[in-house]
């Protein structure tokens, strides 16, 4: 009866080491380490998108056999010795057909881990476009030793830096509203404006702005593209008629004939009292 009972324990610690060996086999874990190169610490709280585009089967010799998973195979990609640009290729393919990707965080050292991992090449995604996408396989060969790793970790290169909140002032000072300041032919300085001289047949052509007049003697006429400002007008066009150099000469005209009436019947008044 004992030695029964040790046989069936004998067993089963056989089938249950070639069930971890079995497991193991099949499933390794994925790490993408983010270290910032600005300062050299790790990166927190970003959100990265792990896409499966490929498979894995371990053959006799213990090296994993790769194939490339739909749609990219469909797409003309393949996971077997991938050009440079294959990663950025296969982002594209990935948004186009919505493939579906798991979603994993860094923590606080800067580890976003997939544990376990089903063997096969995945696409490393950032959501916020941290780094640029790339290609990992589980497991991996990184010496070309032919010793495949089946923890393997990632750790793309970025530049980051944490952003600061700068601290409000103690007393702020108000904002000042700076005073509008006047140019030529009576224009706010807010205002765009074009300047063109008038040219020999009457008609405007385009010039440029210049403080110091025309050295030709010719008037600057200003136009203003925000709509404000007497708009081809000279700067006597432009003076207000107060009536001041109008209205004497025909006062003055009204008031001799006045006296010259008064005039005439005193004149006349006199020469009657004469003659009696």
């Amino acid at each position: 009866m004992k030695k029964t009972v040790k046989i069936i324990l004998a067993v089963l610690l056989v089938m249950q080491v070639l069930f971890i060996a079995a497991f193991a086999a099949d499933s390794g874990s994925l790490t993408v380490k983010l270290i910032s190169r600005t300062d050299e610490k790790p990166v927190a709280g970003k959100a990265l998108k792990i896409y499966k585009v490929g498979s894995a089967e371990v053959g006799t010799d213990n090296a994993p056999l790769f194939s490339t998973d739909e749609p990219y195979k469909s797409a003309g990609l393949t996971v077997i010795n991938p050009k440079e640009d294959a990663a950025s290729k296969f982002a594209e393919t990935a948004k186009t057909n919505s493939a579906s990707a798991q979603t994993v965080t860094s923590d606080s050292n800067g580890k976003a881990v997939v544990n376990p991992c089903e063997l096969g090449v995945y696409l490393v995604c950032s959501q916020d476009n941290l780094f640029e996408p790339f290609l990992v396989s589980v497991p991996v060969d990184a010496q070309n030793s032919g010793e495949w790793d089946y923890s393997v970790t990632a750790e793309p290169k970025f530049d980051y830096e944490e952003p600061t909140n700068p601290e409000p002032p103690t007393n702020p000072e108000p904002p000042t509203t700076p005073e509008p300041t006047t140019g030529p032919g009576g224009f706010s300085g807010g205002g765009i404006i074009t300047v063109n001289p008038p040219s020999p047949g009457g008609n405007n052509d385009g010039g440029s702005f210049s403080t110091g007049g025309s050295p030709s003697g010719n008037v600057y006429h200003a136009t203003s593209r925000s709509g404000e400002g007497d708009s081809g007008k000279t700067d006597s066009e432009k003076l207000p008629q107060t009536g001041m150099l109008q209205y004497p000469i025909p006062i003055l005209g009204f008031g001799g004939v006045i006296l010259f009436a008064a005039g005439y019947l005193i004149y006349g008044r006199n020469k009657k009292k004469e003659t009696e």
